[in-house]
C-alpha cells in the first residue's frame, strides 16, 4: 500500500487497512508497474511515463513524475506536460511532484509551485510530504534557495508534528507554539 501517499492513506485506509489493500489489489499492482519505470533505462521507460503522466488516475501521474524526477534532464521530453500538471492538476501532490521534476531536471523554477500549494493543504501529513520534496530541492542541487516560515502554511497543515519538526529545519527563527495552559476551576 506504500504505493499511496501517506495522506491518502491516512483518509482512505487507516481505518481498515487490510480491507483496502485487498480491494485495491490490482490498481496497486498497475501502481507498481508505474514505479518500476523508474528501474529501466530512460529508452524503455519513456511510453510507459508519457501513459502516466495523462492518466486519469492521480497517482499514475504521481508516480510518472518520479519516473521523470529519477531521469531528470533525461526526461526533458515531459517538461511541457510537468509544466501543466504543476500549473493546474487537480491533486496537490501531482502538483508537488511536478515542480519537483521541473527543479531537478532546472526546466523551471519549482518555488512558486511548492509555496502554492503548500499554501492550499489543509492536511498536515500531505504539508509534510510537500515539505519533503521542497528540502530536496533546497538541500539537493541544483539547490533553490526557499523562504519558508510556518506563514506559507495552513493552520492545519502546520499542527502536523513530523511539520514542527521539518519547520525547526527549514526556519532557523522558527519557535513551536507555546502548549495551552490548562484553566485550572476552583471548587467552591
Amino acid at each position: 500500500m506504500s504505493f499511496y501517499p501517506e495522506n491518502h492513506l491516512v483518509d482512505q485506509a487507516f481505518e481498515n487497512p487490510t480491507g483496502f489493500g485487498q480491494s485495491h489489489q490490482g490498481e496497486i499492482a498497475r501502481l507498481v508497474d508505474v514505479a518500476d519505470l523508474c528501474l529501466k533505462p530512460f529508452a524503455e521507460a519513456r511510453s510507459g511515463i508519457e501513459l502516466a503522466l495523462s492518466a486519469d488516475d492521480p497517482w499514475h501521474r504521481y508516480w510518472g513524475l518520479i519516473a521523470c524526477s529519477r531521469f531528470a534532464g533525461q526526461a526533458s521530453s515531459f517538461v511541457t506536460s510537468a509544466k501543466r500538471l504543476a500549473q493546474n492538476d487537480f491533486n496537490l501532490l501531482v502538483r508537488t511532484r511536478a515542480a519537483e521534476f521541473l527543479g531537478l531536471a532546472r526546466a523551471a523554477d519549482p518555488r512558486r509551485v511548492i509555496l502554492k500549494v503548500l499554501a492550499q493543504s489543509k492536511s498536515g501529513v500531505e504539508t509534510n510530504l510537500i515539505l519533503n520534496s521542497l528540502v530536496l530541492l533546497r538541500d539537493g542541487k541544483p539547490g533553490y534557495a526557499f523562504d519558508i516560515t510556518s506563514r506559507n502554511l495552513t493552520r492545519s497543515g502546520r499542527t502536523f508534528s513530523d511539520v514542527k519538526r521539518r519547520l525547526e529545519y527549514l526556519d532557523p527563527n522558527y519557535a513551536p507554539p507555546a502548549a495551552k495552559k490548562k484553566r485550572n476551576k476552583k471548587k467552591n
